[in-house]
C-alpha cells in the first residue's frame, strides 16, 4: 500500500482493520522520512557537482522548486541542509537513518554551526550527543531539542550578551506582496517578545457571538486580529506624531463610474435616516 500509488487508495481503505490502518500510517511516515533524507543526499551530491540546467536555475535549491511542486525557499531550505550536515556525520548518519525529522536536523547543525561563545571546541561532540537522543525516537519533540539547546547555552554562557537578551539581533521586515497585501516576518529578544505577547494576549482570546456560538477564527486568524487592533488603538490615542505634515489616514478613492451606477443603491434612505444620498452629489463635475 505504502509503495504504491493514493489514486483510488481512499475507496479500497475501508477493507482494512483498525491494526493494519495504524501499521500503514507509521510504515507510510517512516517512508517519508527516508525519503527526505534521500533527497537531502541526492540534492547536496547535485550541488557539489552542478550541471547546466542547475547553473541555469541559479543554485539547486531553486532548480529543485523549479521542477517539483516545492516553493523556492523550500528548495533552498533542503540544499542549506545537505550542505550544512557535510561536517557533522554523527548528525548526517542519525538523519539518514530516519531517527531524526528533517526540523530537528536543521535545530541541531544550526547550533553546531553557532554554538555558544563560551563552549570549548572538545565539548561539541558530547552537545551532539545530547541534542540527537532528544531528538531520537517517537517521542521526539522540538520542544524537547529547543530546551536541550537553551540548556547548553546558559551552561556555556559567557561575557557575551546571551541571544534572548541582545536587542541588536531584533529584526522586523513588512513588504508588499505583488496581491496589495503585506507580510510581516520579525525576531526579537525575549523582553519586546513577552511585551508584544502581553498586548496581544486579551485582544486574540476567542470571543463568542452573542447567542453563544463559539468564535470559529483559527488561533492564527485571532491573532491578526488582535494586531490590527492593537494598531487601531495606538494610532487612535493620538500620539503618534505626523509623517511628511499629515497625521495618519485612510485615503478612500471611489471613481466617479461607481458612483453613477451605485446611485439607486446608495440613494435608498437609511434606516437611522442620516447620510447622504448619492444623488445629492453633482457626479458629473467628479474627477
Amino acid at each position: 500500500m505504502v509503495s504504491g500509488s493514493a489514486v483510488g487508495l481512499r475507496g479500497r481503505l475501508w477493507r482494512l482493520s483498525a491494526a493494519e490502518l495504524r501499521a500503514a500510517a507509521v510504515e507510510a511516515s517512516a517512508e517519508i522520512l527516508r525519503l527526505e533524507a534521500v533527497r537531502v543526499a541526492v540534492v547536496d551530491e547535485l550541488s557539489l557537482r552542478p550541471d547546466d540546467q542547475v547553473i541555469a536555475s541559479r543554485g539547486v535549491g531553486a532548480w529543485l522548486a523549479a521542477n517539483t511542486m516545492l516553493q523556492v525557499r523550500d528548495g533552498k531550505k533542503i540544499a542549506a541542509l545537505g550542505a550544512a550536515l557535510r561536517p557533522f556525520p554523527a548528525v548526517a548518519a542519525r538523519f539518514d537513518g530516519g531517527d531524526c525529522s528533517f526540523e530537528h536536523a536543521v535545530l541541531i547543525v544550526a547550533f553546531c554551526e553557532s554554538p555558544p561563545k563560551g563552549m570549548p571546541e572538545e565539548a561539541l561532540p558530547k552537545c551532539i550527543d545530547l541534542l540527537l537522543a532528544a531528538a531520537s525516537g517517537v517521542e521526539a519533540t522540538t520542544t524537547k531539542v529547543r530546551n536541550v539547546i537553551a540548556t547548553l547555552e546558559r551552561l556555556f554562557e559567557s561575557d557575551e550578551i546571551p541571544p534572548a537578551e541582545d536587542v541588536d539581533l531584533n529584526e522586523l521586515r513588512i513588504a508588499s506582496t505583488l496581491n496589495g497585501r503585506v507580510v510581516v516576518r520579525g525576531d526579537f529578544d525575549a523582553l519586546t517578545g513577552e511585551m508584544l505577547l502581553s498586548a496581544l494576549s486579551n485582544l486574540t482570546m476567542p470571543t463568542p457571538a452573542p447567542d453563544g456560538t463559539p468564535d470559529s477564527r483559527s488561533a492564527a486568524k485571532r491573532t491578526a486580529d488582535g494586531f490590527t487592533e492593537l494598531i487601531r488603538r495606538y494610532l487612535d490615542c493620538a500620539k503618534t506624531g505626523t509623517d511628511g505634515g499629515q497625521r495618519p489616514h485612510v485615503n478612500v478613492h471611489i471613481n466617479a463610474r461607481d458612483l453613477a451606477e451605485h446611485r439607486d443603491c446608495a440613494a435608498t434612505p437609511s434606516p437611522d435616516g442620516g447620510g447622504m444620498a448619492v444623488s445629492d452629489l453633482d457626479v458629473g463635475h467628479m474627477p
